[in-house]
């Protein structure tokens, strides 16, 4: 089983309804159990795989990636907002 380039191309797409549904009132503990539904409902509409399980599969594969990619980019946002606060405080 490999993920094609469909699941590939769901996962930002995942990422960025996960984003609109915690700015719609979405606890950020949640996101993680959003992306992981996201990608199972994904995996089971978008994907043509010949047996359920496999799109199942790779819908769970595809939610968790889209919690790292989440995860990873706060995290990268965090540090940018960061090293500009820190010149800032240099430049002062």
């Amino acid at each position: 089983m490999e993920l094609s380039y469909k699941g590939v191309a769901l996962i930002p797409i995942i990422t960025f309804l996960v984003d609109v549904l915690k700015s719609l009132g979405l606890k950020p503990r949640y996101a993680p159990f959003a992306c992981l539904v996201l990608g199972i409902l994904f995996g089971m509409l978008f994907l043509e795989c010949k047996d359920i399980k496999e799109n199942i599969l790779q819908g769970i594969l595809m939610g968790t990636s889209a919690t790292g990619l989440y995860s990873n980019g706060r995290r990268a946002s965090n540090t940018m907002k960061d090293m500009k606060n820190k010149r800032e405080n240099k430049n002062k």
